[in-house]
């Protein structure tokens, strides 16, 4: 069963984490190596957080995705280079609220 775990500064005011666990599930969906039933999703606001040496409003969004077992490591090479899903999480590279995030990761 698939674990996702979307953690963002708390500096992004206008972020809605939601619709991008959504999309993200979807984009796992439709691989074909995922039930949707089977995804775990969530996301996490990081109040306390340092970018460099805290000099400039810098923002993130970082997604891990879990693969447990009962996938080979061919099925998990697919999903993490499968486009579509690195679409969704990369479209949240824009502005909110003034702040930009710019540091976007992806971890599967």
């Amino acid at each position: 069963m698939p674990h996702v775990i979307v953690d963002y500064s708390a500096n992004l005011k206008d972020f809605e984490p939601r619709p991008l666990l959504l999309q993200i599930n979807t984009a796992l969906v439709e691989t074909g190596y995922c039930e949707a039933l089977d995804i775990k999703s969530r996301a996490h606001m990081d109040d306390v957080f340092v970018i460099g040496l805290g000099a400039e409003q810098q923002a993130y969004v970082h997604v891990k995705v879990y693969l447990l077992s009962g996938r080979d490591q061919q099925q998990k090479q697919e999903i993490g280079k499968n486009g579509e899903f690195k679409h969704e999480v990369r479209q949240f590279q824009k502005p909110y609220d003034n702040q930009q995030a710019e540091q976007i990761s992806l971890m599967v």
